[in-house]
């Protein structure tokens, strides 16, 4: 039970940092990069998401322990 919670916490944080790091920016080798790595299906799925409406508390699950929930995203 314990490594599934740890597991869930730390899948919670790699969403987290990779949403930081979508961006359309080219002009350097470091956003070139950032710009070719894959983004997660979960991560994807609220990014369309909220191309349609605001982010809600509602569309992260909690895992008591998450980093990334509704707070940060307003």
């Amino acid at each position: 039970m314990a490594n599934k919670l740890f597991e869930k916490m730390m899948d919670n944080i790699l969403l987290m940092i990779r949403l930081h790091y979508i961006s359309d920016r080219q002009d350097t080798a470091f956003w070139q990069e950032c710009s070719q790595r894959p983004i997660p299906e979960s991560l994807q799925e609220m990014i369309d998401l909220w191309t349609e409406r605001c982010p809600t508390r509602y569309d992260i699950s909690g895992n008591n322990g998450e980093m990334f929930h509704a707070p940060h995203l307003f």
